[in-house]
This record gives structure tokens, C-alpha cells and sequence, in this order.
């Protein structure tokens, strides 16, 4: 398990990958970055969110307020059996969590949100599916080696709606390898030839090394690139781990704090190897 604070890059080898890229403009000055992405080893939720130059760390702020409920509200754990029963009652109060969060933060900054929870049961991996706004949920079969879009592009936003657009339910086959990704990660190209790129990343490379080559197909637009975010999931190496990771979602001055860190020394461009086994650890950057 390794983080690099420079690149905003985590990495765990057979498991899973993500990255956040700032988004860059030759016209403005250093801003937050909205994109943001949240990886909870110790519930098994993966999700991730983008916010409005507006108001960049509106995406942060959701993806931890969900996270709070999925840890309160319905005590999932990844390394825990649940009952096949028990899946229905998961997943409406998690629905019903969601929506007390959304209705309370209504008329704020808006902000995509796409994310899955994975629950074990004893008939297999199932897995819960939150969405709204135009952030993408893939699903990539290593045996079939085929790719589908899970999510429906749409504007209902977070700060705007009291609703997810798609919510769903479903078992996980084997070989699953789960990828989130905003639109800055996937945009200049039309959504066809994005998933053809991205099947082919998925099906010539490890899980962790995914989110770094599906950000160099990304393709700036007039010297404008936006910010982008990607999660890559093996759920077939998926493990219990008491540690959470969130990058990005920051403001302008907490950017501005980031990049110096980056500039004096403090965050080395290397990566760090994480103890798997250790007590609570929470990484936000």
C-alpha cells in the first residue's frame, strides 16, 4: 500500500489504484481542485465526487458527510459476512442516510457523486450503487474482457436535488474490476471511444497502474485541462485494511498550502509504503 503526496496517487498492488490530477489553464491563477476521491478500506466504500470551480471543496465535504453515515448508520465492514436478508436493509438505510444528507444541503455548491459499497454475503461479493451528475462507474470483466458503464450521465447534482438519479443493487462476478472516474479523466473524445481506451488500459494493466494511464489519455483543450479523478478496483483482491484515503476537494488556500508543501521538500515525489496491519489511519491531501 503506497501513497505519493505529490502526484496524489495511491497504490496497492492486486487491490487498487487512484488518482487526482489538478486541472491547469494558461488564462487562470492557482484555484482548489474539485475533484476528489475517497477509498475506505475498513467498510469497503469507494467513491468519488466533483465540484464546481465555484465552490471546489464542496466535493470533499459530501464524500466525507456519506462516508460518516455508511460508518454510523449501517456498520458495514469488509472483512464481515452479511446476510443475504440483511442486504435490503443495508441498502435502504443507506438510501434513506443519503437523502437526509442531500435534503440538508440543499441550495449549496453542487457536486457530482458516483460510488460503491462492496458487502460480502455468503453466497458471494454483492455491491451497492450510488450516482448522480456526470461522473462514470465502469465495470470491467477480466474474464470476458468486456467493459460496461455501469451509471447514466445526467445533471441532477448534489446541492441541488433531494435525490440520487441511480440507485441500484447487484452481485459481483468474478473478476471484477470496478473503475470510477470523472469527466475530466475521460474527456475529449466522444463516450464510445473513451470506453474502448478504457477497456483497453483495464485489460493490459495491473489494477493499480489503471488510473495513471486512463490520465494520460485525457486530452487538453486549448491549453485547458480539467481536473480529473480515477479509482480502480480489483474486487476479486479487495481486503480489509483500517486505513481511509481522500485526495483532493480542496479549496484555494488549502491548494495553496498543498503546493507548498510540494515546493519545500515536505512531500517528496516517491512513494510511500503504508503498514497494512496498524491501527486507524486516515490520509486527507
Amino acid at each position: 500500500m503506497y501513497l505519493n503526496f505529490v502526484q496524489r496517487s495511491f497504490t496497492w498492488p492486486g487491490v487498487a489504484g487512484a488518482r487526482v490530477q489538478a486541472g491547469s489553464s494558461p488564462h487562470v491563477a492557482l484555484a482548489g481542485v474539485g475533484d476528489c476521491v475517497l477509498l475506505n478500506f475498513a467498510t469497503g466504500l469507494f467513491a468519488l465526487s466533483d465540484s464546481s470551480d465555484r465552490a471546489p471543496g464542496q466535493s470533499r465535504e459530501f464524500l466525507r458527510q456519506f462516508d460518516r453515515m455508511v460508518s454510523t448508520s449501517s456498520a458495514i465492514r469488509i472483512d464481515q459476512l452479511v446476510s443475504a436478508p440483511e442486504i435490503r436493509g443495508i441498502a435502504e438505510n443507506m438510501r434513506l442516510g443519503c437523502e437526509r444528507i442531500l435534503q440538508s444541503i440543499q441550495g449549496l455548491a453542487s457536486c457530482t457523486f458516483t460510488g460503491v459499497q462492496i458487502v460480502r454475503t455468503h453466497i458471494g461479493m454483492h455491491a451497492f450503487l450510488f450516482h448522480t451528475g456526470d461522473s462514470c462507474l465502469y465495470e470491467y470483466d477480466r474474464s470476458k474482457r468486456t467493459l460496461s458503464a455501469l451509471t447514466v450521465k445526467n445533471f441532477w447534482m448534489i446541492g441541488k436535488t433531494a435525490k440520487l438519479y441511480q440507485t441500484s443493487e447487484f452481485s459481483v462476478r468474478p473478476e471484477t474490476v470496478f473503475i470510477l472516474a470523472t469527466d475530466g479523466a475521460t474527456g475529449g473524445t466522444d463516450e464510445r471511444t473513451q470506453e474502448r481506451k478504457i477497456a483497453e488500459i483495464a485489460r493490459y494493466s495491473r489494477v493499480e497502474d489503471i488510473p495513471d494511464k486512463i490520465m494520460q489519455e485525457a486530452t487538453p483543450v486549448e491549453g485547458f485541462r480539467d481536473d480529473a479523478a480515477v479509482i480502480a478496483l480489483s474486487t476479486q483482491g479487495l481486503k480489509h485494511a483500517n486505513t481511509r484515503i481522500i485526495m483532493g476537494g480542496t479549496t484555494a488556500l488549502q491548494e495553496t498550502e498543498y503546493a507548498e508543501r510540494c515546493r519545500s521538500g515536505f512531500y517528496t515525489d516517491s512513494s510511500v509504503s503504508l503498514m497494512e496491519k496498524s491501527a486507524w489511519r486516515d490520509h486527507v491531501f
